[in-house]
């Protein structure tokens, strides 16, 4: 018994000892800035031929972004393509499977930045390249930008289809001119309205809870949003009536009825209201300046409204209510005008040949 009492003693005693070293390796590894992975070690080098010249001590991740970069400057040889990389003030990187930034950010001359694509999940490295004026980070997974607020010459920056919530940090980007967010899950854009240089906004498919905020971008030229299925955001477009200088609007599929506020956006070009509620198309007799316009899939069954946008080259009418369209016979500039879906009394087009479709040309595709 006694034997037993002193072997497990020592057991524990051995068991502390070992663990009290591994507490001790840990943070020596700490203390120096060194952090380890499974197989390999994840260090910081100043330049990208150092990071080429210790390729051994990398990560995977690191290395593979490595290879990516060497094969971009077409040369093996770290210092000539240190050389080659510095020169360029941009990057095209779509789909390279690039985990790990760490290696590319030393590459402080860079002013465009293509990283479409890649499992990135966080930024925070992007930070030191403050010269960047172009950002695509679309498709990366990431969920925090917090740390795009230290780039402060960005004027376009496309963050689609990630997993974002908030977007505070972005408020302090003012050089911004074209901010894509569409496809997150932000719901409160409070933070976009000090950005009064934008010019181009794409907020679709995000829940948001209010539009307001974006009364007060009157640069915006492009607006484009299409709520989530779960937006608190009502339909109401009185917001959106304020801004002036706009020229295209898509507003797809957020169950609009009411499109009185859009009547006096003279200014607009191309307008997207397809996939909504809408059966009075009134307010669009006096936006004369429309060339595109798509109003498919709503509750339309009169279109005379429409008979005075002469500069219309695409009116797409298809899958509403609507009975007859010989009031378009004026509408001459008129080169695609879908009607299948409608309960038409005459399939007559009141346009040249060829430009009018009765029958879907996708049948089997769906929106």
């Amino acid at each position: 018994m006694r034997a037993k009492s002193r072997l497990k003693g020592e057991v524990m005693r051995r068991a502390i000892t070992m663990g009290s070293i591994s507490l001790l390796v840990v943070a020596v590894g700490v203390g120096c800035g060194v952090t380890t992975t499974s197989n390999n070690r994840s260090r910081t080098f100043a330049t990208f031929a150092e990071w080429c010249l210790n390729q051994a001590e990398l990560s995977s991740a690191a290395q593979q972004t490595v290879e990516v970069l060497l094969k971009d400057a077409g040369t093996e040889d770290c210092q000539q393509a240190e050389a080659v990389l510095m020169d360029l003030t941009r990057l095209e990187f779509i789909n390279e499977e690039i985990t790990d930034i760490a290696p590319l950010t030393s590459l402080v001359n860079l002013t465009e930045l293509d990283l479409a694509g890649n499992q990135i999940t966080e930024t925070a490295r992007l930070a030191n390249l403050t010269n960047l004026t172009y950002l695509d980070l679309t498709g990366t997974q990431i969920t925090d930008v917090s740390a795009l607020s230290n780039l402060p010459k960005l004027n376009s920056l496309i963050l689609s289809f990630n997993g974002i919530t908030d977007v505070t940090s972005l408020a302090d980007l003012t050089s911004l001119t074209t901010l894509i967010l569409s496809d997150n899950q932000i719901k409160d854009v409070t933070p976009l309205a000090s950005l009064t240089n934008l010019t181009k906004l794409s907020l679709s498919s995000n829940p948001i809870s209010d539009l307001s905020p974006l009364a007060s971008l009157p640069n915006l030229t492009t607006l484009s949003f299409a709520l989530a299925d779960d937006s608190d955001a009502s339909s109401d477009l009185s917001h959106i009536a304020q801004l002036s200088n706009l020229s295209v609007l898509h507003l797809k599929g957020n169950g609009i009825e009411d499109i009185s506020a859009l009547k006096h956006l003279s200014g607009l070009v191309e307008l997207d209201l397809s996939f909504n509620n809408i059966e009075d198309i009134t307010p669009l007799a006096d936006l004369t300046n429309l060339r595109v316009l798509y109003l498919q899939d709503n509750q339309i069954e009169t279109v005379s409204k429409l008979k005075n946008l002469s500069q219309l080259s695409v009116l797409h009418l298809d899958d509403n209510q609507i009975t007859n369209v010989t009031a378009l016979a004026g509408l001459t500039n008129l080169i695609e005008l879908p009607l299948h879906g409608n309960p038409l009394n005459d399939h007559t087009c009141p346009l040249e040949q060829g430009v009018c479709l009765f029958t879907d040309p996708h049948p089997n595709m769906t929106e």
